[in-house]
């Protein structure tokens, strides 16, 4: 990828003595990720809508919908 030379030159120009924080900063990163390793299936996205209830069947519910205003 074009970001790990964009990320070396960047680094290359950063002081000595900063670059053991960014190392740590790297290994945090490392850390979180292996925390949190990201997953195939379909994320649970409730907690960021709340209680929201997708509906599987969107011709039903134009059918609920339907009869609601017959």
């Amino acid at each position: 990828m074009a970001y790990y030379g964009t990320l070396a030159k960047q680094i290359e120009t950063v002081p000595a003595e900063c670059i053991p924080e960014i190392e740590n900063y790297i290994g945090y990163v490392l850390y979180r990720y292996n925390q949190n390793p990201p997953k195939k299936e379909t994320p649970d996205l409730s907690k960021y809508f709340g209680s929201v209830k997708m509906r599987s069947d969107a011709l039903s519910m134009q059918k609920e919908m339907r009869d609601e205003w017959d």
